[in-house]
């Protein structure tokens, strides 16, 4: 979701553990497009480029969404961090990431696919956690059909 004065946020909020949102079945669902599940991911996608930005834009589009949109992302105050995630069966995953002063986090498609195992990802696709404030937007525009 979109607007102006709120940025991007995501359709889903979690307030549980690391692992129950950031986990290889939820970032599958996410990256399906014909899963409409009740409970919605944390994850908005971007991408570390205008093309793909604007094909995957054009494509919801065409699908029938409405609301897309598109956005330059200013990441001058990302600086890299780890995030760990601790899992019922006692395994802990490390996930490399990047963080705004803020607190908004980003993490590559490409660390997420090598964490995970999850294969066939688009290298240009990023996923930011719940949020993208409106300070980090430089601009936007809406993408129709």
């Amino acid at each position: 979701m979109f607007s102006n004065g709120d940025g991007f946020q995501a359709h889903g909020h979690y307030l549980m553990d690391l692992s129950h949102w950031l986990n290889k079945g939820k970032i599958e669902r996410h990256l399906n497009w014909s899963d409409r599940s009740t409970e919605p991911t944390p994850f908005i996608s971007v991408f570390d480029n205008y093309g793909d930005a604007i094909g995957r834009a054009k494509f919801l589009a065409n699908k029938g969404y409405r609301d897309v949109f598109i956005a330059c992302i200013d990441s001058h105050s990302l600086r890299p961090t780890t995030i760990s995630i601790a899992f019922a069966d006692e395994r802990v995953v490390e996930l490399l990431a990047w963080e705004s002063d803020d607190g908004t986090t980003f993490i590559s498609m490409q660390a997420i696919g090598q964490c995970f195992g999850i294969f066939g990802v688009q290298q240009s696709e990023w996923l930011v956690l719940d949020l993208i404030p409106p300070a980090m937007i430089t601009c936007y525009q809406q993408v129709k059909a």
